[in-house]
């Protein structure tokens, strides 16, 4: 639904929407601080993306299921082990990016 059909909309109500945030007012730092945060998002998003697919592949892999030891390849261990904190980190930081 775009904005147009929102504003037409009698069940949509001007407080249903929220405003776009006002950078202006806010302080200078504080705003670079945020768009750096944003851009960390973004990289650990993507680097989450990446790994997950690898993992999937690795998994999912003819060979897989040929080679028990899968598991104990170096590239399956290193992912499996900094996955977590990666995630951890992601959720960390938009926790963060919800607070005022």
């Amino acid at each position: 639904m775009n904005i147009e059909e929102m504003a037409s909309d009698p069940g949509v109500y001007s407080e249903d929407l929220e405003p776009a945030p006002d950078t202006r007012s806010r302080n200078p730092q504080q705003v670079a601080r945020d768009l750096e945060r944003d851009e960390k998002i973004a990289e650990l998003e993507a680097q989450i993306a990446q790994r997950e697919d690898q993992l999937k592949q690795m998994i999912s892999s003819p060979s897989a299921g040929t080679n028990s030891s899968f598991t104990e390849q170096d590239g399956f261990r290193t992912i499996a082990k900094e996955l977590p904190g990666m995630q951890a980190e992601l959720k960390a930081l938009k926790a963060e990016q919800t607070q005022p």
